[in-house]
């Protein structure tokens, strides 16, 4: 009996300390979403790592749509205050990541978001079958389905329009740098070639 009592409290205490770190861990992650879809796991790394350590980084992507919906990152800084670090800059200022022009948003992570939660989970029985029109409830059913067959197409033309208008303004932005570049280049070109010196000698002689 003793026995079984010592094991039964070595089994609390295991499970109230696995709850413990789970909650702090749900402290320290940050939900980012709009993220563009050519975002990995290490341009997120490398752009939040400015805000401390990242312990995790897991992208969570849109299957149904893996060419244009935007992706969402669910990251795991190493202590709460970098997470609210790294929540005020997304708040703060227009995050850009991964070279495109669609700023990031971020949200505290819930108990929920995470997969390896330990806290017990209330489980549905749920019990398929065919629905007919003609059942109770399958009209509405059926409506619910068109809606959201309508709504699924709406979003992908919405994201297809957004991803037109990013990549748009994206080779604006490009052309423009290269504008700004090819400028301050000839600039330098013309320290390097001894250029500047000759013209300021050439006006110290004229003033003189």
């Amino acid at each position: 009996m003793a026995d079984t009592a010592s094991n039964a409290a070595a089994g609390n205490s295991e499970k109230e300390k696995a709850i413990k770190d789970f909650k702090n861990k749900v402290k320290c992650s940050v939900f980012l979403y709009d993220l563009a879809p050519t975002v990995s796991k290490a341009v997120v790394l490398t752009a939040l790592g400015q805000f401390g350590n990242v312990v995790d980084v897991e992208i969570i992507k849109n299957y149904l749509d893996p060419k244009q919906a935007p992706v969402r990152a669910l990251v795991e800084m190493e202590t709460p205050a970098q997470a609210r670090s790294v929540l005020n800059q997304m708040k703060d200022f227009l995050f850009m990541m991964g070279g495109m022009p669609r700023p990031v948003k971020a949200i505290p992570a819930t108990e929920a978001l995470l997969s390896d939660c330990p806290l017990p989970k209330k489980r549905l029985k749920l019990e398929p079958r065919i629905l007919k029109k003609t059942d109770p409830g399958g009209a509405l059913a059926f409506e619910w389905r068109d809606l959201a067959q309508r709504h699924l197409a709406e979003v992908e033309l919405l994201t297809k329009c957004q991803k037109e208008a990013e990549e748009k303004l994206a080779t604006e932005q490009e052309e423009q740098l290269s504008v700004y570049y090819k400028a301050l280049k000839r600039v330098y070109d013309a320290y390097d070639s001894g250029a500047v010196q000759k013209m300021r000698d050439s006006y110290s002689r004229a003033k003189q």
